[in-house]
């Protein structure tokens, strides 16, 4: 060993760890950025923007300047400087499987076919009235319209100089790209039921809307919209809204002029989205969500379709808000699918179309797939009853006895069926015996599957008490409504609970709530509201809540009326209380 002058003895050495070198975060937003302090980054609202209540602003991150050492004069012939790449780069949604392959090239336009016209006025606001469906067919059938969207990629650089930021594919706009973050990151997993197989506004409809500025106007006025029912920014997204879809309109109104070489599903995609737009700020009485429902309704018609997941999803969507509108507003349906027509043959006989298939998890319709026939057959019986009243009160003696005999069946037909029906679990989702035993993320899925199921039996009670309330004429004290308000209440509930999604809800939870008469059934509706309020924050929502409230606060009055007509029966032609009511408060409310 060797003795030091100071007469101790060097034992052994150690080298110190280098210091982790301190990285000052460029990602922040430009509050903290401006203050001085930390950002804990979370978007679209850092924690010191919400609680300070600032408007949380985020500047694409510019890639990191570098000096490279020991590089020769040939090799960096005009500067000894290149870009430090990042190490990661923000991920694209899924790609759609019906589009071409990543970084391919576009497929060449079809050939031309006419589609519609359109006409445009210079209102501030427009809507349907704006544009002009065409419902006659095309001069030659023989023309095809097939076009592809490209898979919203960019190009990536040959030397990997830098990466877009998020959805800079989209727009140059850090607004719009925002926009287009909220929908896909946060609305789209509003307004579907099942993910598991990926979520087909990103991988169906995103696509589309890299190529499709009426796609992309309709998509960032629907997102300021809901930003709106969220309490953010209400002025600057209220603008943003009426702005982006008055350019969605025009857009629209200017494909349909075209006719040549149009995408089907570019057209469907936009209409679509706009009916949501319109059912999420719609306050008062308007056609707006039927006029555009027409429009796509035309254009189904009367445009060849080539059958791919795109297609069919945006069908799909067009005949659940069909059926959702007609429920709303008390008319009937504007599609008839042929599996409606026959509802009273297939009452003869129990067949496994009364059940839900097995697996079969619509995006749109959960396990309600099956029901949604018979809802859709409901949902017109309001017209055929007046219809049947309108040819009583003009003594129209045969046109009423053959209205009359149509009625009857439909609604018995209807009826058998709704009792009949039961939805069933998939068969990949394992039993609560094992609930215990599954890992967290299966814990998860199977309680998304419960909500699920809780979600189809709401509509299959609620769906009875319409039928009984509505077209029967039933008093609300009437034991089969108050039973099956009840059940349907408590599987509203318990779709929440569950925390699973919760779209497509407000229907059979506003139906169920009006009638409940019991404290608890009221107070198992105000918590589902509260509960559905907070995750979706969709504005209809709370206005449903509004005309429930005031249908419990008239309640007492109006049954007290209803009891002095002979046997509790409500007087013909007389519309149900929530109708009046909404009337009454200026409010018009579509339950999607």
């Amino acid at each position: 060993m060797a003795t030091m002058a100071t007469g101790k003895v060097l034992l052994y050495t150690k080298v110190a760890p280098p210091k982790a070198p301190k990285r000052r975060s460029r990602a922040g937003c430009n509050f903290c950025k401006d203050k001085k302090k930390k950002c804990d980054e979370v978007r679209p609202f850092c924690t010191r923007c919400q609680e300070r209540g600032q408007d949380c602003r985020y500047e694409p991150i510019k890639p990191r300047q570098k000096r490279k050492v020991g590089m020769t004069e040939d090799r960096h012939s005009s500067s000894d400087e290149t870009q430090e790449i990042p190490d990661s780069c923000p991920e694209m949604p899924s790609s759609n499987p019906d589009a071409p392959a990543r970084n391919a090239v576009p497929p060449a336009p079809s050939e031309p076919h006419a589609i519609g016209t359109c006409v445009q006025s210079d209102t501030p606001e427009l809507g349907p009235a704006n544009i002009r469906y065409s419902s006659e067919p095309s001069a030659d059938p023989s023309l095809a319209l097939i076009g592809t969207a490209a898979t919203p990629s960019p190009s990536p650089s040959p030397i990997l100089e830098f990466c877009f930021p998020s959805f800079g594919e989209f727009s140059p706009d850090f607004n719009e790209r925002f926009l287009m973050d909220y929908f896909c990151n946060t609305l789209s997993h509003l307004i579907v039921l099942r993910e598991d197989e990926g979520n087909p506004f990103q991988q169906l409809v995103l696509p589309l809307a890299y190529e499709s500025q009426a796609i992309k106007c309709a998509i960032y006025a629907l997102a300021s919209a809901h930003l709106v029912g969220k309490g953010m920014d209400r002025r600057e997204n209220s603008e943003n809204s009426i702005r982006f879809h008055n350019e969605a309109i025009r857009n629209l109104a200017k494909l349909i002029e075209l006719g040549h070489g149009v995408d089907r599903n570019e057209l469907l995609a936009t209409i679509m989205l706009i009916v949501y737009y319109e059912v999420l700020v719609q306050r008062r009485r308007s056609n707006l969500v039927e006029g555009h429902l027409k429009g796509a309704k035309a254009i189904m018609q009367n445009s060849p379709s080539r059958k791919n997941r795109t297609s069919n999803f945006l069908e799909q969507a067009f005949r659940f808000y069909d059926v959702i509108a007609a429920l709303s507003s008390g008319t009937a349906p504007l599609s008839n699918d042929p599996i409606c027509k026959n509802l009273e043959k297939s009452s003869l006989r129990r067949s496994q179309q009364h059940v839900s298939r097995v697996g079969g998890v619509d995006a749109l319709l959960g396990l309600a797939t099956s029901l949604w026939p018979v809802i859709q057959k409901l949902s017109g019986l309001l017209t055929l009853k007046n219809d049947l009243e309108a040819s009583v009160a003009h003594g129209d003696v045969s046109g009423a006895t053959v209205t009359q005999a149509k009625f009857d069946a439909e609604c018995a037909a209807v009826e058998f069926l709704l009792e009949e029906w039961q939805p069933v679990m998939p068969t990949e989702c394992p039993s609560y015996s094992d609930f215990e035993k599954l890992s967290s993320s299966a814990k998860g899925k199977m309680k998304g599957f419960q909500s699920i199921f809780n979600n189809a039996l709401a509509y299959r009670h609620s769906a009875l008490v319409y039928l009984y309330r509505t077209i029967y004429n039933a008093p609300r004290n009437h034991p089969v409504v108050q039973h099956h308000a009840s059940v349907s209440l408590v599987h509203c509930k318990d779709t929440v609970l569950h925390e699973g999604p919760m779209g497509a809800l407000l229907w059979p939870l506003f139906v169920a709530s009006c009638e409940a008469v019991d404290p608890m059934d009221r107070q198992s509706a105000r918590d589902t509201f509260q509960g559905i309020t907070r995750r979706q924050g969709m504005a209809n929502i709370d206005r449903a809540w509004e005309v429930v409230q005031e249908v419990w606060n008239r309640a007492g009055e109006v049954d007290a009326s209803d009891a002095q007509m002979p046997n509790g029966i409500m007087a013909v032609g007389k519309k149900d209380l929530w109708r009046r009511v909404s009337e009454d408060m200026g409010v018009t409310i579509v339950f999607g």
